[in-house]
């Protein structure tokens, strides 16, 4: 996969905040049902240079020059741009920046599960929430290599099939063609679904040998 490099331009000054190499991005797809047939309304691409923050293509405080030559990586983000967390995007589509949790940030509950899931080759972490005993964990989970993402899905349909559950997720399309995101979801709640998550932990070890 060939790398990629971008600027973030400030529209008003015309100076490159910052730079580097991109080294995440998500792509959100909204529909409008019309006549039965869904049509995008909505095309919003948000590269990343850090994994934790997602510059929104559709702001209006800058632009985004991407290219394949190498350049110096400087990130340096203005104390008036809006961010907002990745997770509340469905509410507010207007941020300038949206932050994503990365495996340092990530709740304490969730964690081991989002370290080991890092330490499998071709399998990485892009966002998790530990659902704070209110509500079920997830780990979103980008797989690289089919083989991983075989076993891993097998081992959920085997043996923790009435703890997790894996699903894709609508609202959010990743750009490259060679790799898959899915959403690791707890079917329970709290005390119990950390519980389970210690328990795949023990399974991913499986993976990380093969």
């Amino acid at each position: 996969m060939k790398k990629e490099y971008m600027q973030v331009i400030d529209c008003n000054t015309n100076e490159i905040i910052c730079s580097g190499e991109i080294l995440n991005k998500k792509v959100c797809i909204r529909y409008r049902d019309n006549s039965n047939e869904k049509q995008i309304c909505e095309d919003v691409f948000m590269p990343s240079m850090d994994n934790k923050h997602f510059f929104n293509s559709k702001s209006d405080r800058f632009k985004l020059h991407i290219d394949e030559n190498e350049i110096d990586s400087t990130l340096s983000i203005p104390n008036d741009y809006i961010i907002e967390k990745w997770r509340h995007y469905k509410y507010n589509r207007n941020a300038d920046i949206y932050h994503d949790n990365d495996i340092f940030s990530v709740d304490e509950e969730i964690k081991d599960l989002v370290r080991i899931i890092n330490e499998i080759d071709g399998m990485e972490t892009v966002g998790s929430c530990s659902g704070h005993y209110e509500h079920s964990l997830f780990v979103d989970i980008k797989f690289f290599d089919f083989k991983k993402l075989i076993l891993f899905t097998t081992i959920i349909s085997n043996k923790m099939s009435d703890k997790f559950e894996l699903k894709t997720s609508q609202s959010i399309k990743q750009l490259e063609n060679n790799c898959v995101i899915l959403r690791l979801k707890s079917l329970n709640i709290g005390k119990q679904a950390y519980e389970d998550a210690q328990m795949l932990i023990n399974l991913c070890d499986m993976i990380k040998g093969c």
